[in-house]
């Protein structure tokens, strides 16, 4: 093997690195540029520049847009609406003020839709659809406000006061009712429900959600929306009230679906866990009255299907089996001594020793 010799003053340049060289020598001047900052960087006692996940704060966390029922998209420029009249959104947002201070709210308006139309991402486009929604509301037009306000915490959670912009539209809802659009007003709780399932107002809104259902004898969506309120904020008073009114709801279906059994172990379930949970409940005493009307008449059901069997159609065992079954299931119900009895006679049938048999009917 032969060493070729170099002279000491011969400059040698280095060869081009084919594709994998030159991506590692890519990846160790990176790495070198990125220890110098690091090291820059403690040194000025700054943070080093690769830094943990931002955290909202607790306010932006009440909002949860992929939690709404319907979708939403991105209002853009019509052809012959929504155009903006000047060609920055800065530009547009100054036209919108000097509208605002010409007394003149309703082409203000259509500038700030105009604004968030051609420039959704512009940081003048918060402030211009917030804007938006004020006017409506100023003017009286409140499904379009609320529908303003609704845009406005989807696209910008992160640059206006969530809280401020739910009251808002709680606000909107409540005067929707006021003026007798019952079923508009129910959407729009709901709606606010959807958008802040962990805001504290989203309980006053569930509530009257369910109180507007029930009154359209919408008796299982009132169901399901009052157990929402129960569920999400247990211990408030909201949760008091919508267990009251999901346990007296299922009390009603309970006499509408009598041959249901389901919904008589549900409808006691739920009577009893609210007198147990809120003693203090101001129905509390119509409550217990339900109660022990609705485990009357279950008992009173159940052993009638067991004296079915005690006639002459059908063998004593059978009987029997009915009403050992009776008193496995409801050992404390006042018919459970009657039962008893009736086991013994029946015994003794079998037996040998006459008797006579009860009807389904006494």
């Amino acid at each position: 093997m032969r060493i070729k010799r170099i002279r000491p003053d011969t400059v040698v340049q280095a060869r081009p690195p084919g594709r994998c060289g030159a991506r590692a020598w890519l990846v160790a001047i990176l790495l070198a540029s990125s220890g110098g900052l690091a090291v820059a960087s403690a040194a000025h006692g700054a943070p080093p520049p690769r830094q943990a996940a931002f955290q909202p704060p607790a306010e932006e966390l009440i909002v949860s847009p992929l939690a709404a029922t319907q979708t939403l998209e991105r209002k853009t420029p019509g052809l012959f609406f929504g155009r903006a009249a000047e060609p920055t959104a800065a530009r547009q947002w100054e036209l919108v003020r000097r509208l605002e201070h010409q007394k003149e709210r309703r082409a203000a308006a259509k500038a700030c839709d105009a604004l968030v139309r051609r420039w959704p991402y512009a940081p003048e486009a918060a402030a211009a659809q917030q804007r938006l929604a004020e006017v409506h509301a100023e003017r009286g037009r409140l499904k379009r406000a609320f529908d303003d306000y609704r845009y406005l915490i989807h696209f910008y959670p992160d640059q206006v006061a969530l809280a401020t912009m739910l009251e808002r539209m709680s606000g909107l809802a409540r005067q929707t009712l006021e003026r007798g659009h019952e079923a508009r007003a129910r959407d729009m709780f709901l709606l606010i429900a959807d958008y802040a399932p962990q805001w504290s107002g989203s309980a006053a809104a569930l509530l009257a959600a369910g109180d507007l259902l029930r009154r359209d004898r919408d008796w299982f969506e009132a169901l399901a929306t009052f157990e929402r309120v129960t569920a999400r904020f247990p211990g408030s008073d909201e949760a008091q009230r919508a267990a009251a009114e999901g346990a007296h709801i299922l009390y009603l279906l309970s006499q509408r679906y009598a041959e249901d059994d389901s919904i008589h172990v549900r409808a006691l379930a739920a009577l009893n866990a609210t007198l147990r949970d809120y003693p203090a409940h101001a129905d509390r005493e119509a409550l217990a009255r339900e109660r022990e009307e609705l485990a009357a008449r279950r008992y009173g059901r159940h052993f009638d299907m067991a004296a079915f069997y005690d006639n002459r159609r059908f063998n004593p065992e059978t009987a029997v089996a009915a009403y050992r079954d009776f008193i496995r299931r409801f050992p404390d119900a006042p018919q459970a001594r009657l039962a008893r009895q009736r086991i013994d006679v029946l015994t003794g049938a079998a037996a040998g020793a006459p008797t006579e048999p009860r009807g389904s009917g006494e």
